[in-house]
């Protein structure tokens, strides 16, 4: 039987999800009789261990953070964790034997068996520095999830290359068992220890003593009776959402769930990026929704982070967040840039400094002119966005000042150059702004080249700009 089951057991995500950011020095969650059931390393540290009684805890560290169970929030980051897994296989689901085990289906994967470091990876960049995630590989989920329980943190466990499967299942430990503590505390006293001891036993046998239910478990675990389970449901789109730990109102508080929530995102995305980000933060009777928009997808974290710093000062909220929410819009295939080093990392710089300016200003304040097809000076250029094509420059070979005056100020009468100087220019009765004007140059007494017109309805002079 091939290998075709990844499995994720996070050991101790229900202490470790309330200091993600690392700002605790260390957090533990009792269980129902009161005795330390999951700590994360800061606990560690400090000496408190498993079964401890909770009042030992708070005594060996009165320092450390006592939290319960929060189950929304657990059940939320190990679906997030599940859509990134759906990018390598067409199924995942949840093992409920243990808390916090997922499996992944990878049969027939051609991308994981050529590039399977491109999975870990993405497992140990969601996990970061404070999640804590063991892996296993087997032909079953059974079998994935008890490799990974033996295993240590953030390192693939399998069958050694050597050894068959059904040689490497027998050699598993009874102690990561999902088994009452009565039970294991039983088959270690009958001297059974792995699963090969328990095999030795007569099948009526085991079930008599142990009960039937183990030995449909064993079955499952060997892939000799089918082991059905429903899939975790899917996302159709590319969001995150998940609490914050602690309410945020500016944005050095934001910037790292901000962060965690792109790489996510990120991950998810995989070979397709996009250039809509939308950001919902909720508060406790309100909620602040913002856009941003960049010329070229966003994949470095740096980048993504300027661009909403801008926005956000820009445009801050002003109460206290709760929950995240960063979605990604229309995302599109992409395999990246191609082209000459030297342009293309100009190309990049020059993307990135606009949208930065456009984070920083807003949108309707970065465009560049064009020119437009109207003889009218004011209406001869239009602002365009930088995107926009350029449009054909009409041949006309009389100069234009380089300084237009955004509206032509009246000046004294003057007398009018030789009429070979004239440019007569007439137009506009299409929109309702028709004029008739004679242009002509004149030297002022500064010494200043003015363009001037004289107006053939009223006789009026008006000074319209400036040559170089």
């Amino acid at each position: 039987m091939a290998e075709q089951w990844l499995a994720l057991v996070f050991p101790a995500l229900a202490a470790e999800l309330w200091n993600l950011d690392g700002c605790l020095p260390g957090v533990w969650i009792a269980d129902s009789r009161q005795r330390v059931w999951q700590m994360d390393r800061g606990a560690e540290s400090r000496g408190v261990q498993l079964g401890m009684s909770a009042a030992q805890a708070r005594a060996l560290a009165p320092e450390l953070r006592a939290e319960q169970r929060d189950l929304e929030r657990e059940c939320n980051l190990l679906d997030r964790c599940a859509q990134i897994l759906y990018a390598w296989g067409p199924q995942v689901v949840a093992l409920q034997e243990w808390p916090h085990v997922l499996a992944v289906e990878l049969q027939g994967n051609q991308y994981w068996r050529t590039a399977p470091q491109a999975l870990l990876q993405a497992i140990h960049e969601f996990a970061g520095v404070h999640l804590r995630v063991h892996l296993g590989l087997a032909p079953t989920p059974l079998a994935a999830a008890l490799l990974a329980w033996q295993g240590e943190n953030a390192e693939l466990h399998c069958c050694p290359a050597q050894q068959s499967f059904q040689d490497c299942w027998q050699g598993i430990s009874l102690q990561f068992f999902p088994a009452k503590s009565t039970l294991l505390v039983r088959w270690q006293s009958l001297g059974l220890y792995s699963c090969g001891d328990c095999l030795r036993l007569d099948r009526r046998e085991r079930a008599l003593r142990f009960g039937p239910e183990w030995e449909s478990f064993f079955d499952r675990l060997r892939g000799d009776r089918p082991d059905p389970r429903s899939a975790w449901p899917v996302q159709e789109e590319f969001f995150v959402s998940f609490p914050l730990l602690q309410e945020v109102s500016d944005w050095q508080g934001l910037r790292f769930p901000l962060h965690r929530a792109f790489q996510e995102l990120r991950l998810r995305l995989r070979q397709r990026a996009s250039t809509h980000w939308e950001l919902l933060l909720q508060g406790r009777d309100t909620q602040y929704r913002e856009l941003l928009q960049s010329r070229s997808p966003l994949n470095s974290a740096e980048l993504f982070l300027q661009l909403w710093q801008e926005r956000l000062l820009r445009r801050p909220w002003n109460f206290a967040a709760r929950q995240l929410q960063l979605r990604a819009l229309d995302a599109e295939n992409w395999a990246g840039e191609q082209g000459d080093f030297w342009e293309q990392n100009l190309a990049r710089e020059q993307r990135q400094l606009l949208d930065r300016w456009r984070a920083r200003l807003g949108s309707d304040s970065i465009y560049r002119v064009q020119v437009r097809a109207d003889h009218r000076p004011e209406s001869a250029w239009q602002p365009v966005s930088p995107e926009a094509q350029d449009a054909i420059s009409p041949l006309d070979p009389r100069p234009r000042p380089l300084w237009l005056l955004p509206k032509a100020t009246p000046v004294s009468l003057l007398p009018v150059s030789a009429s070979s100087d004239l440019e007569r220019i007439e137009g506009g009765w299409w929109d309702g702004h028709d004029l008739s004007r004679d242009y002509f140059r004149w030297r002022r007494a500064d010494g200043a080249q003015c363009w001037v017109f004289r107006d053939r309805r009223s006789g009026e002079y008006f000074l319209h700009g400036y040559f170089a």
